[in-house]
């Protein structure tokens, strides 16, 4: 029963989280089209690849993100490693070594007790937290909002709109996975055996079936394969997708640029 509570829990957290972060999305959604309405944006590149340079945002990205301030304990512990970095590295190695000691005897302990419920509420406040970029997104817009729209130009346009997108997609993952936590509360009690099977039978098919194939010829490229399979699947594949579709869009928006040119 803990399994079904969990995910009911985690999933009204992921929801209630994006419903607080989307109160102000209509009004980036606003100030964007307040851009497109005093701007001709047409020839702004909003695929990310062009840097503008000669705005108000790309000093506050600067300023905020690329230069972040620390404090004090930050600068001392800057000030270590440039100056001390062995010993520097040594210290931060040994807390950290501590602290992931620490962490993983509250985890054990933590799952000895609770079970699996434990790590779907984590992950289910991972997702909640949600990445970075949304949330320097939100800050960015905010700051712009609070800018003075004569101090702003055409430039600062990119920056709204991959911002806003940036909100957009994040609310509707988290939406999605929200409501996908709630349907399967009814039957979290069969995840544990679902998951047992999906991974046993992609190990099979994926790593195990393979490598034994190519073991009757080669041992070491058998060793090979299987070192390398899930690296390729977990990072290769997707980086792969997400350049494909990057291409794709590129072509798309030339094509349009090309279209309006003919146009004219």
């Amino acid at each position: 029963m803990e399994i079904p509570i969990s995910l009911a829990f985690s999933g009204m957290l992921i929801l209630l989280v994006s419903l607080w972060r989307a109160r102000n999305f209509r009004g980036y959604s606003e100030f964007r089209r307040k851009f497109e309405d005093m701007h001709d944006v047409q020839d702004i590149d909003l695929t990310g690849d062009t840097e503008y340079t000669h705005c108000f945002s790309y000093e506050w990205v600067r300023d905020n993100v690329v230069r972040r301030k620390h404090g004090k304990l930050g600068n001392a512990l800057q000030d270590h490693l440039t100056y001390n970095t062995l010993t520097a590295a040594m210290w931060i190695g040994f807390f950290a070594g501590a602290v992931s000691l620490i962490i993983g005897v509250i985890l054990v302990q933590s799952l000895v007790a609770i079970g699996s419920a434990t790590f779907i509420i984590m992950f289910g406040a991972l997702i909640a937290l949600g990445p970075g970029n949304p949330k320097v997104s939100d800050e960015l817009l905010q700051a712009l909002q609070k800018t003075e729209f004569d101090m702003l130009n055409i430039e600062d346009y990119s920056y709204v709109a991959l911002a806003v997108t940036s909100i957009r997609k994040w609310l509707i993952i988290s939406g999605v996975l929200g409501v996908a936590f709630l349907t399967l509360a009814p039957v979290g009690d069969l995840l544990p055996w679902f998951l047992a099977y999906a991974i046993a039978t992609f190990t099979s098919y994926v790593i195990w079936g393979p490598t034994h194939a190519i073991a009757k010829f080669s041992l070491p490229l058998a060793l090979l394969y299987m070192a390398s399979v899930l690296p390729i699947l977990m990072y290769v594949v997707p980086k792969l997708i997400q350049m494909a579709i990057r291409k794709k869009r590129g072509k798309k928006k030339r094509a349009n640029t090309t279209r309006e040119l003919g146009q004219w």
